[in-house]
């Protein structure tokens, strides 16, 4: 939700002064609670079978969890560089949305394996 949100705020609150001081914060928090949960996933899993990455849900979720990481990267990157801004502003915007997708799939196979879904 908190990376949904700094998408939001870019896509619809950038005419407003403060959009940048609001996305770059909610981004960051969503990238650590990003991987304040992979590290919850790894302990639960070592709690039990201690079998780790055995299931797409997995994969999906540390594939997750680093293109989380690299989105903020990538923003700041394209903040600080002089050269190549347009691509990198290119790259932090696709890896975004990309994050986005990956997130929801993860979510929904971790329902399907707990069989919620």
């Amino acid at each position: 939700l908190l990376m949904a949100a700094g998408i939001g705020i870019a896509r619809y609150l950038r005419d407003r002064k403060w959009w940048l001081k609001v996305h770059k914060p909610i981004g960051v928090t969503g990238a650590v609670s990003s991987v304040i949960g992979l590290v919850i996933g790894y302990f639960m899993v070592e709690m039990t079978t201690g079998i780790h990455f055995r299931v797409l849900h997995a994969a999906f979720g540390g594939t997750t969890v680093l293109l989380a990481i690299l989105t903020p990267i990538m923003g700041q990157a394209f903040l600080k560089r002089k050269t190549n801004k347009q691509q990198l502003r290119l790259v932090h915007r696709y890896l975004g949305r990309i994050t986005i997708l990956m997130m929801a799939a993860t979510i929904a196979l971790g329902f399907a394996q707990a069989g919620l879904i």
